[in-house]
């Protein structure tokens, strides 16, 4: 890739994205005003409405008062809020297109995406020995800033790329200015392609980094594409409000206008660089001075799948959550969000969210308050989400809640994927199909304080919890959760190959049945008294073998103290940890099975020990003349051994 200030970045950004999906599902709505609303906000209104004074984020009934003619589409409601699952998969056709040419791509949201086209604009213009001309005769939709105007007029546009594009492949002209112009003929045949395919008009910006792109993008709409050359930006910038840069119009960009007095970016360019670091911090500041000159070095990022996949809602102080039913709906409808579509980004893009973030605000003494919480996310199942999520908000539940927040985070690669994995998790979504209202009676806590040690995922059971509700019959028998007897019929002889294929939640179940068992085995009525009669076979050592051993079980002690102190978490936060039924200790949900991989191995070897033990002693019996029975058969000796019949 070329150097960062030799870069040519491009955003595609479609227009009145949300409008043009519903008027390619409905035909009959072309060149009709439209908006489209959620929960009667509106959301997109496209440029039939906006010249009729339509605009953005006023009730849907106030529009249809401006524009009686005004048609209204409501986004569809899903679990009590608004369901854009379309819009989304409207958003993924074009970077489908976008993927066939462009290999960096950074998708910014449902609607834009950033290209960095370097590569592709020196393939272009070393390959053909381009006219200006030829290149002012496809340049049928650009504009050039600081060439071309600030309105549409199409006579003032074609005379400024004329203009532009001579200067720029004279014998004195820029070279970056060249690279722009073939940049335009690429971004061009982009927008064509995207139309064809999808049926989408877009506007573009081209320029030589994100922040200058995202400038020229919103200058001339819709269906036209900006480029913005270096020769335009301090003409540009000396009418630009400060607030219009990204990443600049919230608080940043507001203390840049009430401290410093700017009200146009040109007027940051007065201040040094050490004045800004100076005011701001070190880094904030070299980025003030920066994008006062139009550098922005920030690398378009390669990135065609969201970070974080999540649900949220936000409430006015009126309709703020202030009981434990109405946290509970609201929760149970994010969790069943999030968990479908982290199950479809499974399916779609081979990869599993390790983390799981949950988050709230509570207005308070005027003001809203954000917590969070990060968990480890073991699995995709909603009914243990949704409990881990209720724990933590409930306890705030005494102040009005007025924003919900549940988002899997930290990708990493599925592994083990193919049709033995698939064939497990139609096992498991089959078995997940029991009642979601029966098992809503007991699943969440009474109350906030109530003691949650097992998280209802149906992975962690002693021997009775099936005789606790109703509820838990249904989905565990004999401390075994249906799904796993339905994949292992023989729970007596189940397969660890197996086990590693399985999801993680049923990893988890099988590994703590696989060490419940093998604890019953070693703690039998008839190992006992197996381990008795060892015991008592062994004979007492002198004081001085005595002093010796004691010393060492301490040491002995001490250690396995030490190793059992790694693993338990010394802190009174109980919503990610788990009991363990061998030494009564709060145990990390991620170090659990560590845990009692411990406890067998600790409780082997204690078995292997004794058993050496009485072996040792019963051979030394032997030696000193012990009640060994005689026997008549005749030693044979070596020489017998060497004189062998041939």
């Amino acid at each position: 890739m070329a150097d960062l200030e030799e870069r040519i970045v491009a955003l595609i950004d479609m227009d009145c994205f949300f409008c043009q999906v519903e008027t390619r599902e409905h035909p009959e709505l072309k060149a009709k005003p439209l908006v489209v609303t959620q929960f009667n906000l509106v959301l997109a209104v496209n440029y039939e409405a906006k010249a009729l004074g339509v605009t953005r984020f006023i009730s849907g009934n106030k529009a249809k008062e401006k524009c009686p003619e005004l048609e209204v589409i409501s986004v569809p409601i899903l679990r009590g809020k608004g369901d854009v699952s379309k819009y989304r998969a409207a958003g993924q056709e074009v970077i489908e297109v976008l993927k066939h040419h462009c290999s960096v791509i950074e998708r910014a949201s449902v609607d834009e995406a950033y290209l960095d086209i370097t590569s592709l604009v020196e393939e272009k213009i070393d390959s053909v020995a381009w006219s200006s001309k030829e290149i002012i005769s496809k340049l049928n939709h650009t504009f050039v800033v600081g060439y071309c105007g600030d309105d549409n007029d199409e006579e003032t546009r074609k005379n400024g790329v004329d203009r532009w594009v001579r200067e720029s492949f004279d014998d004195l002209g820029d070279v970056q200015a060249r690279k722009l112009a073939i940049a335009g003929l690429i971004v061009e045949e982009f927008r064509a392609e995207i139309y064809e395919k999808c049926k989408f008009r877009c506007s573009a910006g081209i320029s030589y980094n994100k922040v200058l792109a995202k400038l020229a993008c919103g200058l001339h709409k819709p269906n036209k594409q900006t480029i913005l050359p270096a020769t335009g930006v301090p003409g540009l910038f000396s009418s630009l409000p400060i607030n219009r840069i990204r990443s600049l119009g919230g608080k940043i960009g507001k203390e840049v206008v009430e401290s410093l007095g700017c009200n146009v970016m040109a007027d940051l360019l007065k201040f040094s660089q050490q004045d800004l670091q100076k005011h701001f911090d070190e880094k904030t500041g070299l980025k003030l001075y920066n994008i006062a000159r139009g550098i922005d070095h920030e690398q378009v990022t390669p990135r065609l799948i969201c970070k974080s996949i999540g649900a949220s809602k936000n409430f006015s102080i009126k309709q703020a959550i202030t009981d434990l039913d109405t946290l509970k709906q609201w929760v149970d409808s994010l969790t069943d969000d999030v968990s479908s579509r982290l199950e479809q980004d499974y399916e779609e893009n081979h990869r599993r969210a390790s983390n799981l973030t949950i988050s709230y605000q509570c207005h308070q003494a005027g003001k809203n308050v954000s917590q969070s919480r990060t968990l480890p996310l073991a699995g995709y199942n909603p009914e243990r989400i949704a409990s881990q999520a209720f724990n933590f908000i409930a306890k705030a539940i005494d102040k009005p809640i007025v924003a919900l927040s549940i988002a899997g985070g930290k990708f990493i690669d599925a592994q083990n994927d193919g049709s033995f994995v698939n064939y497990f998790k139609t096992v498991q979504k089959r078995s997940e199909k029991i009642s979601k209202s029966e098992a809503d009676e007991n699943f969440y806590p009474d109350s906030p304080s109530a003691d949650r040690e097992l998280e209802g995922n149906g992975n962690y059971f002693e021997e009775n919890d099936c005789e606790k509700t109703d509820d838990s019959k249904a989905l565990i028998k004999n401390g075994v959760s249906v799904k796993l007897r339905e994949i292992f019929p023989d729970l007596d002889n189940i397969d660890p190959v197996v086990v590693e294929l399985l999801p993680p939640e049923l990893q988890e179940e099988a590994r703590v049945h696989l060490y419940s068992r093998s604890k019953l085995s070693i703690m039998s009525p008839q190992n006992k008294i197996k381990n008795e009669e060892k015991s008592k076979a062994v004979k007492p050592k002198s004081s001085n073998s005595n002093k010796s051993s004691s010393s060492s079980s301490s040491k002995c002690e001490k250690n396995q103290s030490n190793i059992k102190k790694f693993f338990v978490k010394n802190s009174s936060d109980s919503s990610s940890m788990i009991r363990c039924c061998e030494c009564n200790q709060m145990i990390l949900n991620e170090k659990y099975l560590e845990h009692c991989d411990y406890h067998v191995a600790h409780n082997l070897q204690k078995d292997i020990n004794q058993s050496l033990s009485s072996e040792v002693s019963s051979s030394k019996r032997n030696r000193d003349g012990g009640n060994t029975p005689k026997t008549n058969k005749k030693k044979k000796s070596i020489e017998s051994y060497f004189s062998r019949d041939k």
